[in-house]
């Protein structure tokens, strides 16, 4: 009965050790990894260059590396596209590939169990692009692009198990690490649909600079001042209040150029999230000519004649703006293509004189003169009967 009491006692305390001894391959049943690509990008920024190739990246480039000695090989190189928008839509992009193909396949008729560790990690592509595009009548661009790309790396551990029946392998589980090594690495938790993401963040931040052409609404953000009626004052100046702010709350200056009527420019600055005022004549056009993407713009027409009414605030181009019920202000978010907006005020008292009985005074005394010499002949008549 002692020997039995002994026995029991000894399986009872080497069942805890041999489940432990298991939990190399008994841990958690996760297989499927993935690479979770996150994007953040000014709104509006431009995403396409030249002739529409994406040298601004949208595809980003994973490769998967072995660590271990005698580790199997796949298909190193992966990638992940996070969007095919010409311009920024949002402020953030994901997209996500799964490469768990590339361990199924490498270890596909693998002999020799064991424990296997592979480095992934993000191909950096080019940090700066410029692009300079447009000519002297229209005006040039030159849109400057500078990408943070993701410099983390992730260790998948590869568990990797005889078959029962002694005739090959297979895996049993693969385990994500944040690091190169499990010693100074901490593991990735499953998510609710069992994969382990391999998360990579890149970051774009951009510039544009408009050297205006003849027509410097041609290019970027523009407001034009436009006056209507026979009896306006075309040399009067309106107001206008504008603010530009740059994102993520960077300080700094933006520039633009007034053009004149005599065709004659004007350079003016503003600090960002500071409202500044500009006049504007009939004709006269405001444009902005450097501006990182992202700015957020707010127009006001502040002019307060009441001889003039504000009668129409016209918009052409994209991301389209938010205009007031009174069409007096205009918010948007500056666009690395083309937006001008127009205002048009129109001069209230029209009644202009007809100039019908100046200009008929002339026949009207000659008939005045005819109707009293008729009278005085008629009356001296009379006169001579009598």
């Amino acid at each position: 009965m002692k020997n039995f009491k002994t026995k029991l006692f000894a399986a009872a305390m080497a069942a805890p050790l041999a489940m432990s001894g298991m939990s190399v391959f008994a841990t958690e049943a996760t297989i499927n990894v993935t690479i979770q690509k996150t994007y953040n990008v000014p709104e509006g920024a431009k995403l396409t260059g030249r002739e529409g190739e994406k040298s601004f990246d949208q595809t980003f480039d994973f490769t998967v590396t072995p660590i271990t000695q005698g580790a199997p090989t796949g298909q190193s190189d992966w990638s992940a596209e996070v969007t095919e928008d010409a311009y920024a839509t949002t402020t953030t992009y994901t997209a996500s590939t799964d490469i768990t193909s590339y361990f199924t396949t490498a270890f596909n008729g693998h002999k020799s169990a064991g424990i296997y560790d592979y480095k992934i990690t993000e191909t950096a592509g080019d940090t700066a692009v410029t692009e300079i595009t447009g000519n002297a009548t229209e005006g040039t661009v030159t849109t400057t692009s500078n990408l943070t790309y993701a410099t983390n790396t992730y260790m998948a551990r590869v568990y990797v198990a005889n078959n029962e029946t002694g005739d090959g392998t297979h895996i049993n589980n693969i385990v994500l690490y944040k690091g190169e090594s499990p010693d100074d690495a901490q593991k990735v938790e499953s998510d609710d649909n069992g994969k382990v993401n391999a998360a990579f963040t890149n970051t774009l931040t951009q510039t544009q600079t408009i050297t205006p052409g003849d027509d410097i609404t041609a290019k970027g953000l523009s407001v034009t001042n436009n006056v209507t009626g026979n009896l306006a004052d075309k040399k009067k100046d309106f107001g206008y209040s504008l603010t530009f702010t740059a994102p993520n709350g960077e300080n700094g200056t933006i520039a633009g150029v007034i053009k004149k009527q005599d065709g004659s420019t004007q350079t003016v600055s503003f600090t960002s999230g500071t409202a500044s005022s500009i006049d504007l004549k009939h004709g006269e056009s405001f444009a902005l000519t450097s501006a990182p993407a992202g700015t957020t713009y707010k127009i006001v027409h502040t002019d307060t004649d009441a001889n003039y009414t504000l009668k129409s605030t016209d918009v052409t181009g994209t991301p389209t703006p938010t205009i007031s019920d009174t069409k007096k202000t205009v918010t948007g978010v500056v666009p690395m293509d083309k937006l001008a907006v127009s205002f048009t005020n129109e001069y209230n008292n029209e009644n202009i004189p007809t100039g019908n009985i100046i200009n008929n005074m002339p026949f009207l005394g000659l008939i005045a003169v005819a109707l009293g010499g008729f009278i005085a002949y008629i009356a001296l008549k009379r006169r001579q009967n009598a």
